[in-house]
């Protein structure tokens, strides 16, 4: 319990957690620390019944800076993309605050470890970070066929997809589908049925968040498909174990193993037209 401790201006007192991440609080809850976590966005939905104990306190970007005062918190979980930098700051006022923006898998791979070590559970976050690590250059030693070109869908109305220049890739980059929209001004740039069919890519991956296509989105994407041209294959991927860091990245990596052993997986499903 004493890892569980911080001294306070005086005595020492519980830790009271508040997080602006929704998978940082899925990663804090699943360090064994959910009966800590005080305050969470309303895009929290991950250990489901978070809810149920934890204050909503606004969005990721909006939040309600004198709700997490009045929590009383000794430490705060951001993240520099998700959070706007006057609401970091200003957290930093009120509790210790972990900020973290992990631009590769590798520094995703270290936050669990860090975060740990924010919490007082460092022995259970490096745990987790030597599994994730050995997966991890599994998948990155193994051989293989050429790469799977594929187009990313992340959002509709309009189509926007991640390009080459994202965490996203890179993740894609493990299961050997190559991201074949390039680098721009924007990493997730806006584009339309025609041009995604100019990228000739062997297949079309539709995720689940943040945009949730359904089959009746991928069906109104191939009517708008130019005509003459060969639709390619496609098919839904998890999201969240695409995009979000922590323990999230943990279950992509035992996922994305048994997607190439060709075993039964939750990482991607084909869809048929």
């Amino acid at each position: 319990t004493t890892l569980l401790r911080v001294v306070g201006k005086g005595d020492e007192a519980v830790v009271r957690i508040v997080s602006l991440v929704p998978s940082l609080t899925d990663t804090v809850c699943a360090l064994g620390l959910q009966e800590l976590v005080v305050g969470i966005t309303g895009f929290c939905v991950k250990p489901p019944d978070i809810h149920r104990t934890a204050t909503k306190i606004g969005g990721t970007k909006d939040p309600d800076l004198a709700a997490i005062a009045a929590l009383k918190p000794t430490h705060i979980l951001t993240n520099d993309e998700e959070n706007k930098p006057e609401h970091i700051v200003a957290c930093e006022k009120i509790a210790k605050t972990f900020r973290c923006f992990p631009r590769s898998v590798k520094e995703g791979l270290e936050l669990l470890g860090g975060i740990g070590e924010f919490c007082g559970v460092g022995a259970v976050g490096q745990k987790f970070q030597a599994e994730a690590e050995q997966l991890y250059r599994g998948l990155k030693e193994r051989g293989g066929e050429a790469p799977q070109t594929v187009v990313y869908f992340v959002w509709k109305d309009p189509y926007m997809v991640a390009s080459a220049d994202t965490y996203i890739s890179e993740m894609l980059g493990l299961v050997q589908l190559e991201n074949v929209v390039s680098e721009g001004s924007t990493r997730y740039p806006e584009i339309s049925p025609a041009d995604v069919a100019k990228l000739e890519a062997d297949l079309l991956l539709f995720s689940s968040e943040p945009f949730p296509f359904r089959r009746r989105d991928i069906e109104s994407f191939a009517k708008a498909w130019p005509g003459g041209r060969r639709m390619p294959q496609t098919a839904k991927i998890d999201g969240q174990m695409m995009s979000w860091y922590g323990i999230t990245q943990l279950e992509a990596l035992r996922e994305m193993k048994l997607y190439l052993e060709g075993r039964d997986q939750k990482l991607i499903r084909p869809l048929k037209r």
